[in-house]
């Protein structure tokens, strides 16, 4: 007996040799995964993280009383379609909701996880200055994967106007667009491969396993042209519901003028070895080329700035460039009196600008540290 799905393969099929005998090109479309709407009936809703699930029940539940009812979360998870309920029963989790919101999914699915290196090399070494296996939430996940950047890249100082500003060596808007499109858009049937995340001496690689969902090609992603579709329905449609991302299209723009505007070179979309590959490339020790972000104040706001006049306003300024000031260097300088100057270092002082090192005749005032 043949079964309906054979049935309507082979109905599919007929449709589509017809329509091509006629001269017209049929592209296949691939189906989303499976995987993630499968339930998981030995895993209760009150096991998930609490904190992780708090602003999704936010999103989903507006009355504030029901925000703190017992079954909130389990009927937020119902209403996006993320857990089912039978009369009388608990609500049952699927793969998703577990995904999203389990404190280690890759405990209960190994190919969760995401495999971070870093090298000081532009390919990989047997000594990688840096290695991380990430087992968390999606969100949280992410976070994690930023840091490791965050923490095996340079940053470069720059004072922009009054401030002396921590540069990124990579655009975090472009890095995070990455990395929640790979969490949303990867193939969790392919229990072979994780997530792998390299950072080299000259670029930032993110691969995901498996490849574009048809029919969407490189080609189509690079220019643009094409319209939006998720291997992973409910895990993408939570991350928009939580403004982590949007489901229009426009990500891989995004990642590319969040590059030109850092002054770095556009990203590289490849296919290689099931893995689909963003490559950031790097400044590779050239940190001049990296802009300054728009809009950057620092610490001396323009409100800060207003309180300064000429001579304090100098003061900060060689403060920010590492200089250290004294009282006699500083008298020498503006040709005051030793008692306008220490008003002056009083006022640096109380507004978080600067700090005293030592005490008397020896003492000199730095740019106080800031996180």
């Amino acid at each position: 007996m043949v079964r309906d799905e054979e049935i309507e393969r082979i109905a599919v099929q007929h449709v589509i040799a017809h329509e091509e005998s006629r001269g017209w090109k049929v592209e296949s479309i691939e189906a989303a995964s499976s995987f993630e709407a499968a339930p998981m009936p030995d895993v209760p809703a009150q096991s998930l993280d609490a904190a992780a699930l708090g602003v999704f029940v936010e999103r989903i539940i507006d009355q504030p009383g029901l925000r703190i009812r017992d079954d909130a979360s389990e009927h937020a998870l119902i209403t996006r379609g993320l857990a089912t309920r039978r009369t009388g029963e608990a609500a049952t989790v699927s793969r998703a909701a577990y995904l999203l919101f389990a404190l280690r999914p890759a405990d209960r699915f190994p190919q969760c996880e995401i495999l971070a290196d870093a090298y000081d090399e532009p390919k990989i070494s047997g000594k990688p200055k840096g290695q991380l296996t990430i087992n968390a939430s999606i969100l949280s996940a992410v976070e994690q994967a930023l840091k490791f950047i965050d923490d095996h890249t340079f940053h470069p100082r720059r004072v922009v106007g009054l401030n002396n500003i921590r540069l990124n060596e990579y655009p975090t808007k472009a890095l995070r667009e990455a990395l929640i499109n790979a969490v949303a858009h990867r193939s969790y049937d392919d229990t072979t491969r994780k997530i792998v995340l390299r950072i080299f001496s000259d670029r930032v690689e993110i691969a995901n396993p498996g490849y574009p969902l048809k029919p969407l090609t490189l080609a189509k992603l690079r220019k643009g042209n094409y319209r939006p579709c998720s291997r992973n329905p409910l895990i993408a449609q939570t991350l928009a519901l939580l403004d982590q991302m949007e489901q229009r299209g426009t990500g891989f723009a995004r990642m590319r003028d969040a590059m030109l505007d850092h002054g770095l070179d556009a990203p590289a979309f490849t296919e290689q070895d099931g893995y689909f590959v963003v490559t950031f490339p790097g400044p590779n020790g050239n940190y001049d080329r990296l802009k300054s972000p728009e809009g950057a104040l620092g610490l001396i706001t323009p409100a800060i700035e207003s309180q300064l006049n000429k001579r304090q306003t100098d003061m900060v300024a060689r403060l920010v460039r590492g200089e250290e000031l004294t009282s006699r260097e500083c008298q020498k300088r503006h040709k005051v009196s030793a008692q306008a100057l220490h008003r002056d270092f009083q006022k640096l002082v109380s507004l978080g600008l600067a700090k005293a090192v030592g005490s008397g005749r020896s003492a000199r005032y730095v740019l106080k540290p800031h996180e």
